[in-house]
């Protein structure tokens, strides 16, 4: 096949998958999810009114880390927590209780189609009176350059899809994710990505109309293009913290995706590569393959790590982690949370 087939055939493909996204979407064929209240008032904070919407699953290591960085930035956050049977939600509970503007929203299916859910949030969120702004991200995504990034927000036209790149964090190793000072002396940044990923950010006046792709990597409006504001500030990424998250989180991944309906293509492919290594390394995880997971998480790097990792020193006001004694730190429930949603499936 000659490079120019392989290419319309990659652009009909994608459109193809658009499509079906968005006619299903419209007919009203998407999960089942909690309603988001409308009489609910996101109160701006440096001229910008800019909210977040995450996904959680078992995300008890970084919850707090996210909510506490991202606060200088973020005026409230809407998080779906997807049935966590870590301390995830009582650490939300208490970040809630001590003042952070947090709604959470309970889901809980086996599986899910995470653009189905995030093109409705998104468009309920950016509904809500006081929201200029609304940020997909992850709970694993940080970041600290916030008075840069509120800056860039009024370079951002409301008819604009504002992208952010990724800046990939590989852990020193251990449990470093539990300290207070994790991200000023615990990680190290990539410097040439080896497959450059990035992050929308939506204008609410442009939300109502558009769609999110799977991963929050893109967005489109199926009737016509939309123009693209890169931003300079940088979107910390840190995806593999701990030993015992990567071992859980890769294969409960590659179980979700075995099972996984209407799978869009390279989808879950990080959680197999993931899991084929753990199988193979006897169910443990080293620092060493700590570091050469997280490093090459995205798609292989051709540079060595020691030529392509520079110290990782952010600039951002200090904060104490309060609520570690409310980290579980146990895999088994996990498991077994997995396991209970695979019988409740097949026993209907």
């Amino acid at each position: 096949m000659n490079k120019e087939l392989f290419l319309f055939l990659k652009i009909i493909y994608k459109y193809w998958n658009r499509l079906k996204f968005s006619i299903r979407y419209g007919l009203g064929i998407r999960p089942n999810m909690p309603v988001l209240e409308k009489n609910i008032i996101v109160k701006p904070s440096l001229k910008h009114g800019i909210a977040s919407f995450t996904m959680m699953k078992d995300e008890e290591d970084i919850v707090e880390h996210f909510i506490r960085i991202n606060s200088a930035w973020c005026c409230h956050f809407f998080i779906y927590d997807d049935g966590s049977s870590d301390g995830t939600v009582d650490i939300i509970a208490k970040l809630t209780e001590e003042g952070f503007p947090i709604t959470l929203l309970k889901g809980g299916g086996l599986t899910y189609q995470q653009n189905y859910i995030s093109t409705y949030y998104v468009r309920a969120i950016a509904a809500l009176k006081g929201v200029d702004f609304v940020f997909p991200i992850d709970s694993d995504e940080f970041i600290f350059e916030s008075l840069e990034f509120i800056a860039e927000l009024n370079l951002l036209r409301s008819d604009e899809i504002g992208y952010i790149n990724w800046r990939s964090l590989v852990p020193s190793g251990g449990n470093a994710i539990y300290s207070n000072s994790a991200f000023s002396t615990c990680f190290e940044s990539v410097v040439v990505e080896a497959a450059p990923s990035q992050k929308v950010v939506v204008p609410a006046k442009l939300a109502a109309s558009i769609y999110i792709e799977m991963g929050n990597h893109s967005a489109f409006h199926f009737l016509r293009p939309l123009k693209k504001y890169f931003f300079q500030v940088r979107l910390s990424h840190v995806p593999v913290r701990t030993c015992s998250q990567v071992l859980v989180k890769s294969l409960i991944g590659s179980y979700k995706f075995r099972i996984k309906k209407n799978k869009s293509r390279g989808e879950g492919s990080h959680w197999l590569a993931m899991a084929k290594r753990c199988r193979e390394n006897g169910y443990v995880v080293s620092d060493s393959d700590l570091r050469n997971i997280s490093y090459n998480y995205v798609s292989p790097h051709v540079l060595s790590m020691d030529e392509n990792l520079v110290i990782f020193s952010p600039i951002f006001d200090f904060y104490e982690l309060k609520y570690d004694k409310l980290l579980k730190k146990n895999i088994i429930p996990q498991f077994d949370d997995f396991v209970l949603r695979v019988l409740d499936e097949v026993g209907r």
